[in-house]
């Protein structure tokens, strides 16, 4: 059986204030979001660090993000079948993280 897997891969310079580059990857699955992760640098010769990353492992997920302060039992308990997560990029925009609100207003 083959499952549908969509992958969306984002690349993007922002010069407006911060003159950053903003790395975006995100898989979904017929359940909802498989794998998240959100990466930024300042130079283009410097390497991307790494602003958060999550993965769902079957109806588990694994966080990690740049203050390492995810709850992964508060986080498992809100996968099931009836609600989803959404997206971890606008909820750090909405806690005030400035690399997600740029990247979010971009987009």
């Amino acid at each position: 059986m083959l499952l549908a897997v969509l992958f969306l891969h984002i690349e993007v310079f922002v010069k407006e204030n911060t003159n950053a580059l903003y790395l975006y990857h995100l898989e979904l699955d017929f359940v909802g979001i498989v794998k998240e992760e959100f990466y930024f640098k300042n130079q283009v010769k410097n390497k991307y660090k790494k602003i958060f990353s999550m993965e769902r492992d079957d109806y588990l997920i694994k966080c990690e993000n740049e203050r390492t302060d995810c709850n992964e039992e508060s986080l498992g308990k809100a996968i099931n079948k009836e609600k989803t997560l959404g997206l971890t990029i606008t909820k750090l925009a909405m806690l005030g993280n400035e690399h997600a609100i740029t990247f979010t207003d971009w987009i």
